[in-house]
């Protein structure tokens, strides 16, 4: 299980960190840089400083487990699990998914593991960490008629298609969920002249038959 997620473990001995795992990790447009609203999550190990970073929407998945001498970062808290870490349940936090259906904050099935807020700058030296949380990205009010603001949703979509297009190749697999984002994002890639290979989705088959 370890081994199908990015992560990277740490801990505290008398000659230094012993590390495992991916030192280095890059998911996303951004890179080391707060100037760019692109979605991403990295961490990077340098003189002896782990540093975690993820966009202000908290997009990509990253989960850490930490005590005082140790800690685990990674993309799936089963591969915290797997590499060692405190995987005791969290009964409240299991209560609050029963009755909402999600949980909430940085709360997850596992009392130890949490979720990186988004918008987070986390840094592990020598058995300290430190977070420092922008929050959630939140945009600023603004007042446009509703032209305006058809406009600038075609606008802003179709920057932020082509922008994906310069990083992705073309074997494109799109997910459609039913609503009308995936739908949108699938027209304007057609119409920026990249065509998905296949396009998938999941439903009840309403007919009942087998085919």
């Amino acid at each position: 299980m370890s081994h199908s997620f990015a992560y990277i473990h740490l801990r505290c001995q008398e000659n230094g960190p012993c590390v495992s795992g991916q030192i280095n990790y890059h998911i996303g447009q951004n890179n080391r840089s707060r100037n760019s609203d692109g979605l991403f999550l990295e961490w990077y190990y340098e003189n002896n400083t782990l540093t975690v970073r993820n966009d202000g929407f908290g997009f990509y998945p990253c989960f850490v487990f930490t005590n005082h001498s140790e800690i685990i970062v990674s993309t799936s808290p089963l591969a915290i699990i797997a590499q060692g870490g405190d995987g005791r349940l969290d009964p409240e936090a299991f209560a609050v998914f029963a009755w909402l259906g999600f949980f909430i904050d940085n709360e997850t099935p596992f009392a130890h593991i949490r979720h990186l807020p988004p918008g987070s700058t986390l840094v592990w030296h020598n058995g300290q960490t430190t977070l420092q949380s922008d929050g959630p990205y939140m945009p600023e009010p603004c007042e446009r008629s509703p032209q305006e603001a058809t406009d600038g949703l075609i606008e802003l979509t179709r920057a932020s298609v082509a922008r994906c297009i310069q990083e992705i190749d073309d074997d494109i697999m799109l997910p459609l969920s039913g609503g009308r984002d995936s739908r949108h994002i699938l027209f304007e890639l057609i119409r920026q002249g990249v065509r998905p290979r296949a396009c998938v989705t999941v439903g009840d088959d309403a007919t009942g038959s087998d085919g």
